[in-house]
């Protein structure tokens, strides 16, 4: 206790300061765990930072046990978030929090129990405050941002604060754009919190509805969904009782009519599961479904639909917290003159500072999940032990005093910033540019989308098809399966940094307009299984990343070869992109790119492709890429461990390496049988950086029916590549 008193910062300056605190990531030594638990029973402190280590206890260092006497703790008081002046974005000020840390003598002192404790008013986590936020103690000057007493049950009147705030107080933030506020719909349904019954509605301005949209993970548990069968028994009043409900969808009820809000909207029940044209047309229009709810309540507890949304009902929460007096209040003459500093238990800690709360819940990680929560613009989020709500502008929480009049409250790190379509401030790490910001966040969707699952791996098109609606309509870009038109050629570069697996699953529903079941294209990260990484931004240009090929699709009504990249797009990087094809500056570019034109038409695809050409009306539109192209057949070799992903290289005729490969899974690439064999590699785009060497990106694909499949990425040397013998010849990847 004495040691972590000497080192935290004095009462005036706060735990709320400008950015240029020199106390903030100080180490203070606690001593080590043993001496931690001998003390606990005479130091309060040392008593809660034990309970603390006891209730996450999986954090510890691998192999370490509580007991160990080699276990060193530590303090720090670090960057938990910031509020920004709305007037003046260089006017930010820090949110801190105290984070315990565990290790062994020499061992890294990363994870732990990050922002475990927060600074309170002294006695504030034995009362609550009441429904104006404020604490009824006479005399209490509450300090703002600090800790407060989560009730076991969550206060309603709290929820209601929240949604009034920011229907008052955040203007259009929060508001639905002047072109969402007419949203037209052939057809909708709600449940009617009233009338307990599916609601069905044609040709509905939907916004003109108040209901809440449920965000939840339906497991094993979700047995009564809406069917072609049951449609018309479920429309009668009392239809949809609470006791024939999953647990989550009868909380999910019992809330919106405490809150007296007329419906609920929820996939299982307001889709008809079995009918394939409905869920299309549902699917279509789940942006506007999302963005024009009241609020979407995020179900983040449990693996299943009978989980719950905890605090409504008894003995759904737990922990209580503790706080711990760091400073007695000072008085003089019988006056406060100090108010003193407490320290009060946080509800959810976090592994690692840059984690978001939600990261290590099963709703995180399932794939339809992540529009429900990217496009709503109000959200209530219920955890384990605490409730959130989030909107554009702000975050509130049970156990913080955040309601102020002062810019919204936001988490410091990108990692743990609310995932939203538009957000109304600018994050730390974000480019001030709002074209380089659209596209970070359009690249940090498609790698947060490919880390989650799905039950069908044929639903991953339509799991980001509404996010992909959104991004378009917000910035006027165009998506051909996930990757930007405009920068079409640069999107095919994407890689990954943990190995994927191809995914072999035709889509669910029917796609194209062939309207047809099809399998997603292998150039398209849709395709494959696992994190995907791709960099689209203006950057790539700056440091003269750019595309040595350009693409283009078949249509068939009519017939006919398209550029993917057409010049009505107005998009600056798209015009850079096509003069810069048309200037190679490479010495070597001249001896493996011919000085012609990169134009794909019909009759290069009949002349070059037959068989492709054949049967072009029969392919879906646009599933096929065909462009000129380099080749080269290069050895392949891993002669490493068997680790679950491998970076394979790329040889010469002598065995010396030439080239290296992207991740790659390991059964991918012996299932495929590269090893040391010949493969056909083509040049893709290059890498031409000031001062340093030029650098291929290829392509490694195979051919099967007549169309080459993309296996994996890599990159080598030009002057390499002008020494093996090489092809100039049309590819059409599908």
């Amino acid at each position: 206790m004495e040691n972590l008193r000497h080192s935290w910062p004095k009462p005036q300056t706060g735990f709320f300061k400008k950015r240029n605190a020199d106390d903030t990531h100080k180490l203070t030594h606690l001593g080590n765990l043993s001496g931690i638990i001998l003390r606990s029973s005479s130091c309060p402190l040392c008593h809660l930072i034990w309970e603390v280590l006891v209730r996450r206890g999986e954090y510890l260092p691998s192999g370490q046990t509580l007991a160990d006497e080699d276990l060193q703790c530590y303090a720090e008081t670090n960057y938990y978030g910031l509020f920004r002046n709305p007037e003046d974005e260089s006017e930010y000020h820090w949110l801190r929090r105290l984070s315990v840390i565990a290790a062994t003598e020499g061992e890294p002192l990363v994870d732990g129990e990050h922002f475990c404790f927060q600074p309170c008013d002294v006695g504030a986590g034995s009362v609550l405050v009441d429904q104006s936020f404020q604490d009824p103690r006479t005399g209490v000057d509450m300090m703002m941002f600090a800790g407060r007493k989560r009730p076991l049950l969550i206060d309603l009147d709290w929820v209601r604060r929240w949604t009034e705030i920011c229907q008052a107080e955040h203007g259009d933030a929060c508001k639905l754009k002047d072109d969402e506020t007419h949203a037209h719909v052939p057809r909708i349904r709600f449940v009617d919190v009233k009338k307990h019954a599916v609601a069905t509605f044609t040709e509905a301005e939907i916004t003109t509805l108040k209901y809440i949209a449920l965000s939840y993970v339906w497991g094993s548990s979700q047995t009564l969904v809406l069917t072609s069968e049951n449609a018309e028994a479920l429309a009668a009043p009392g239809a949809v009782n609470t006791e024939s409900l999953p647990q989550t969808i009868a909380d999910a009820l019992y809330l919106a009519d405490r809150l007296g809000v007329d419906y609920i909207w929820v996939d299982a029940l307001c889709i008809l599961q079995d009918d394939e044209e409905d869920k299309k047309l549902q699917i279509g229009i789940m942006s506007t479904i999302y963005r024009a709810a009241f609020f979407t309540v995020i179900a983040a507890k449990g693996a299943d639909s009978d989980a719950g949304l905890p605090g409504l009902r008894q003995d759904t929460r737990k922990f209580e917290q503790q706080e711990v007096v760091i400073m007695p209040p000072v008085y003089k003459n019988d006056a406060m003159v100090e108010p003193g500093l407490s320290l009060l238990t946080a509800i959810n800690p976090l592994k690692r500072p840059a984690l978001h709360y939600l990261e290590s819940t099963v709703w995180n990680s399932r794939g339809w999940t992540m529009q429900e929560r990217v496009l709503s613009r109000r959200v209530l989020i219920f955890t384990d032990e605490q409730v959130y709500w989030v909107c554009n502008r702000s975050t509130f929480c049970e156990e913080s005093y955040f309601e102020t009049l002062l810019p919204g409250f936001h988490r410091f790190h990108y990692p743990a910033v609310e995932m939203t379509l538009q957000r109304s401030y600018r994050n730390f790490y974000e480019p001030q540019d709002p074209t380089a910001r659209f596209w970070s966040q359009y690249q940090d969707f498609v790698a947060r989308f490919t880390r989650r699952n799905f039950t069908y791996d044929g639903d991953v098109h339509d799991g980001f098809l509404a996010i992909l609606d959104a991004l378009a309509r917000t910035s006027g870009q165009q998506f051909i399966w996930g990757l930007p038109r405009a920068r079409f050629e640069l999107g095919l570069t994407w890689t990954t940094f943990t190995g994927q697996r191809r995914r072999t699953s035709l889509s669910t529903l029917p796609m194209t307009l062939k309207n047809t079941r099809v399998q997603f294209p292998s150039w398209s990260w849709m395709g494959w299984i696992g994190e995907a990484w791709l960099s689209v931004g203006d950057g790539r240009y700056e440091f003269d990343d750019l595309p040595e090929i350009l693409c283009h699709v078949h249509q068939t009504s009519p017939l006919e070869i398209v550029k993917v990249r057409n010049a009505s797009q107005s998009d600056q990087m798209s015009y850079l992109l096509d003069r810069a094809l048309q200037n190679s500056a490479s010495t070597y570019s001249a001896r493996w790119k011919p000085e012609q034109d990169l134009l794909v038409s019909l009759s290069d695809v009949e002349k070059h492709l037959p068989s492709i050409y054949r049967r072009l009306t029969s392919i879906p539109d646009e599933l096929t890429v065909f462009f000129w192209a380099s080749s080269a057949l290069l050895t392949l070799k891993h002669d490493g461990d068997d680790s679950p992903s491998i970076k394979p290289i790329i040889t010469d005729t002598t065995g010396k390496a030439i080239g290296t490969m992207g991740k790659m899974n390991l059964e991918h690439w012996k299932t495929g049988n590269y090893n040391n064999q010949p493969n056909e590699l083509i040049v893709i785009g290059s890498r031409r950086p000031n001062g340093f060497n030029p650098v291929l990106i290829l392509l490694h694909i195979a051919w099967r029916d007549g169309i080459a499949h993309r296996i994996n990425i890599g990159e080598i040397d030009e002057a390499a590549w002008t020494s093996v013998q090489r092809e100039w010849k049309l590819i059409a990847l599908g």
